[in-house]
């Protein structure tokens, strides 16, 4: 009887040798029947077919082979065939991989902002925002010339690898993780390798497409002196910015969109939700997954020393940054100047221009309405001339005449700043320029922008104007004048408030806004560049729920100059 032919099996991932091996040596003993010879035959050539499909070293297809070599799969069972776009060149070219020794990361993980303080993912390390659902696509990308990324079978930089991705590879990702740490960086994704899951460093997988929202966290992405993240107004680095976040941010994505590739090879930018009036974007090499779902508004960075946003009606703060601490206010003392104006004079009134008037205008940091001594104009017009340009000679008017000289003017200001509980405030004169005891805190001058706003229809018609022209008067020539707050016809529903800006003081802004029936207030001292900052303040503060307990910000670390 013709015995039966036993069939060996047949690893072919792995070109199992030791079977080859011994068939051939049992062929030369002559031990095999002639059909056990046959089965032999059939099984070395099967082997060396397969073999001929994987590549022979992994060395081949990267800059550096790692210390274990990874197994590669004849077909990538868990990834998704990729498309056919021609691939991009890689955007800059250093070792690869999650094993390279020149690495682009920081030396430790990213911190949580003090903008999601509530919503910080948990300190176990492996804690898992796992997909509601089967999962979602990703793309394999990074920021290495390496040819492939590695696929692990746990969080951790020393589990074996299941496979491997090259750039442009679609995976299925189930959620992230944080595990074993990688100089430094420590979040992983958890992707389907078949029938089981597997984990590649988040670092790896360039963009994800999900078909709803979801809630986002601003990462550095393993790249060495990336301290924050900005968002534009368009998919193009160069386009006007809204906001820098901390690393550590969450925030709700919105969507996916194409747009400059910041780094070659990836072209992708995630529109994202900031509270702004306009569409926001970030690129999406610095934006990985957290959960699904909407997230909150992100705190912006910001430059100013001091900060605050408070909801107009109800003086609820939103958001607050040393605002408590006494700093110069420049020309926000205008506001007091006006208050007390309008307290003891009708706006008919006319007042002659002192001799002195032009002096404090031509000071260091000071600005004027033109004013000439011996013209007279009316309350009406100094005030325009005094909260659009900012006028240092319109305010030593109206001070001269209120108070009888400059002291007595500082004196009634005080007076009125206690009644108002501006308690942390003193003044010295009334138009702004430094002097050693002039301060007054972001806290002191809300409550008097808000009183203004609240008590005089003058001074809101005024302050929400950005041109006006003061004809010409039988006692003055005209002025043409224009307000030095710009966010007035820029910022949607902005109507005031002022501007201040000394040597001392820097830039400084007070900023309302009515975006459908909330009102927010915010002040900015101290900023070198007060309208970037009252713009991502202003975006901050009016999307969120008064209701919602206020924010006090945390220090931010170093701020890098990359954009």
């Amino acid at each position: 009887m013709t015995p039966c032919p036993v069939v060996m099996p047949l690893d072919t991932m792995q070109g199992d040798m030791r079977k080859r091996s011994r068939a051939v040596r049992a062929i030369q003993r002559g031990v095999l029947s002639s059909s056990y010879a046959v089965a032999a035959v059939v099984l070395v050539a099967s082997t060396w077919t397969t073999l001929a499909r994987v590549p022979a070293h992994a060395s081949d297809r990267t800059l550096r082979a790692p210390a274990t070599k990874p197994r590669l799969l004849a077909t990538m069972s868990t990834v998704v065939p990729r498309s056919t776009t021609p691939k991009k060149t890689p955007r800059r070219s250093f070792f690869g991989m999650e094993e390279r020794s020149n690495r682009r990361g920081a030396s430790s993980a990213p911190t949580t902002s003090a903008a999601n303080a509530t919503t910080a993912t948990p300190s176990t390390r492996t804690a898992t925002h796992r997909a509601a659902t089967a999962g979602f696509t990703g793309v394999a990308w990074w920021s290495t010339g390496a040819s492939y990324f590695n696929v692990r079978s746990a969080p951790q930089p020393n589990a074996s690898i299941v496979t491997t991705l090259q750039a442009g590879d679609q995976v299925q990702v189930l959620g992230a993780v944080h595990g074993g740490s990688f100089d430094g960086y420590d979040l992983w994704y958890e992707v389907r390798s078949g029938t089981k899951t597997a984990y590649v460093l988040a670092s790896g997988i360039g963009s994800l497409n999900l078909s709803s929202s979801w809630t986002g966290v601003t990462d550095g992405d393993n790249e060495n002196g990336v301290t924050y993240v900005v968002s534009e107004s368009a998919p193009n680095g160069n386009a006007p910015s809204d906001g820098s976040f901390a690393l550590g941010a969450q925030l709700t994505v919105l969507g996916t969109t194409t747009g400059a590739a910041l780094e070659a090879g990836n072209d992708v930018w995630y529109r994202v939700s900031i509270g702004s009036y306009r569409p926001a974007y970030i690129y999406s090499a610095y934006v990985k997954f957290a959960r699904r779902g909407v997230g909150p508004y992100p705190v912006p960075l910001l430059t100013a020393a001091a900060s605050l946003a408070v909801d107009l009606d109800t003086f609820r703060p939103l958001y607050q940054h040393d605002a408590t601490t006494r700093r110069a206010p420049a020309s926000l003392v205008k506001m007091m100047t006006a208050a007390l104006a309008l307290d003891h004079l009708r706006p008919t009134d006319v007042m002659t221009v002192p001799a002195a008037a032009p002096s404090v205008a031509e000071a260091v940091g000071g600005t004027a309405m033109g004013l000439i001594p011996g013209e007279r104009l009316s309350l009406h017009d100094l005030l325009y001339g005094m909260l659009l340009p900012s006028g240092n000679d319109a305010a030593f008017t109206l001070a001269e005449r209120v108070g009888g000289s400059q002291d007595g003017f500082a004196a009634l200001m005080n007076a009125k700043a206690a009644t108002l509980g501006m308690h942390d405030t003193h003044f010295v004169q009334g138009y702004g320029l430094d002097a050693a005891s002039q301060y007054s805190t972001a806290w002191d001058l809300a409550r008097l922008a808000r009183s203004n706003l609240a008590r005089y229809s003058l001074f809101r018609d005024i302050v929400g104007t950005a041109h006006h022209v003061v004809g010409q008067g039988l006692f003055h020539h005209a002025f043409d004048l224009y307000n030095t707050n710009q966010l007035l016809g820029v910022y949607p529903g902005a109507f005031g408030v002022k501007t201040g800006t000394t040597p001392n003081a820097g830039e400084n802004v007070i900023g309302a806004v009515k975006r459908d029936s909330h009102r927010v207030l915010v002040v900015i001292m101290g900023a070198t560049d007060r309208y970037a900052d009252a713009t991502a303040l202003l975006n901050y503060a009016v999307a969120t729920d008064p209701t919602k307990p206020a924010l006090q910000r945390r220090p931010a670390g170093r701020v890098s100059s990359r954009s």
